[in-house]
């Protein structure tokens, strides 16, 4: 859907946002209900966002729903999401922060291939990286991980820290979420 118009103001009666809703739009300021709660698989995908301010109540991001967008700098994400799918935020060229809140369990390429993406902040609460979470985040020079936290295999692939995180495999438990993977052997190849 290309939307013939620059900037959507929601009413607060919209609570989701359907998959492709702005698809290749050339929407580039949102203002999002206040009463979000889930944007749809690719509802934003390829859309010329100049920002990304997300409300105070939203809960689940799908896949591909900010991916490959406009000239978004940063991105911080309200406490009350829960879950985010893979790329939802991924190749997004201009990103150089994204604080996640304290979403619990980062998914695979979360913001993969934002390759000015400097900075990510994570809560003491974040439980599990998934594989290839912040691969191909090239200019990645900051990342607070608790220790607790379990790192899958290729978290940070072509990053700095590629190869850093995690030190060892050996005797490692690991704990997945019901959604996190139709794969095994994805995890330690």
């Amino acid at each position: 859907y290309n939307a013939p118009f620059e900037t959507v103001n929601m009413p607060d009666s919209v609570t989701d946002i359907g998959a492709n809703a702005f698809y290749k739009s050339s929407v580039k300021h949102v203002k999002f209900s206040k009463n979000l709660k889930r944007i749809g698989v690719a509802a934003f995908d390829e859309a010329l966002l100049n920002e990304i301010e997300l409300p105070e109540g939203l809960e689940v991001i799908r896949s591909l729903a900010f991916y490959s967008n406009g000239p978004v700098t940063d991105i911080k994400l309200p406490d009350s999401v829960k879950i985010v799918q893979p790329n939802a935020f991924g190749d997004l060229k201009s990103l150089e922060s994204i604080d996640l809140g304290t979403l619990e369990y980062i998914p695979s390429n979360i913001v993969g291939s934002c390759e000015n993406l400097k900075s990510v902040k994570l809560s003491d609460t974040a439980k599990f990286l998934a594989p290839f979470a912040f691969s191909g985040c090239k200019a990645l020079e900051e990342i607070n991980v608790n220790d607790s936290a379990i790192i899958g295999k290729y978290a940070f692939e072509f990053t700095s820290f590629d190869g850093q995180y995690p030190p060892s495999y050996d005797d490692m438990t690991l704990y997945l979420p019901i959604f996190a993977y139709t794969s095994w052997d994805m995890m330690f190849e």
